[in-house]
């Protein structure tokens, strides 16, 4: 990987290593956050990108650039930028990659909107829905995402940030756990994109099993304790404690 090819949350980093130097504590405070396995399947990132853009059918593309933790700022209103784990970003391509693992459903739009919605998070939520329609050609209304997973709202959104002719989003789940919840949401807001193929939607399964110092790094966690990134980062180092299935894509 060649410098300024590879960077976390906007900052560029060297190697696979430095970047898992630069992570936070938190990020690997749990053995069991997406995290974990995402870093760890994108150890040879070319490799992965080539295997995973022939699985989904999509073009690979060229001279590649991998931004972990991509942010991408709010269009209208105030609030955090959506952070999207991996953007991969080459020669007009677009692919947004969200690694899901053991984490529970995530809060739909409306329950994010609250009751009354509030107005701030209202006009976030258009600018997101207006950066996607802006791409597909498709106007969603509020009322048309009510069910929709919020988070998957804007990041979708922000793979339609930016110039490019081909956008992906691929949801890459480490675990069978929700895999019915999964579907329904890709299925369901893929639905709603139109069919002129602007922006695809993928859902892809990546089963993983850990090495026996892993598993004892989750049994630990199970027990109690709650700081354990100085023995999750040195796994990731080693690149030798994960083992992951061949990868599946949702027949959705």
């Amino acid at each position: 990987m060649t410098e300024n090819r590879l960077s976390l949350s906007g900052e560029p980093c060297e190697t696979l290593d430095s970047l898992v130097d630069a992570l936070p504590d938190g990020e690997l405070a749990s053995p069991l956050r997406s995290t974990v396995p995402l870093i760890a399947y994108w150890d040879r990132p070319e490799a992965r990108l080539a295997q995973l853009t022939e699985l989904i059918g999509v073009p690979c593309p060229a001279d590649p650039h991998f931004h972990f933790e991509f942010p991408v700022p709010v269009r209208r209103g105030t609030g955090k930028p959506s952070f999207t784990d991996l953007m991969v970003l080459g020669d007009g391509q677009v692919i947004g990659i969200e690694a899901k693992y053991l984490e529970p459903p995530y809060e739909s739009v409306s329950t994010w909107l609250g009751d009354p919605p509030q107005p701030n998070r209202r006009e976030v939520l258009l600018g997101w829905l207006e950066m996607i329609g802006a791409v597909t050609g498709e106007t969603l209304e509020i009322e048309q995402v009510h069910d929709v997973t919020y988070q998957l709202v804007h990041r979708v959104a922000s793979a339609c940030a930016g110039d490019a002719f081909d956008r992906s989003v691929v949801y890459l789940v480490f675990s069978e756990d929700h895999r019915g919840y999964y579907e329904d949401q890709i299925r369901k807001f893929r639905g709603l994109l139109g069919t002129g193929g602007e922006l695809k939607l993928f859902l892809v399964f990546v089963p993983f099993s850990g090495s026996k110092t892993y598993n004892e790094l989750v049994s630990r966690w199970g027990s109690g304790e709650r700081s354990l990134a100085a023995e999750v980062r040195p796994l990731l180092q080693e690149r030798q404690d994960f083992t992951f299935a061949a990868p599946l894509v949702a027949d959705l």
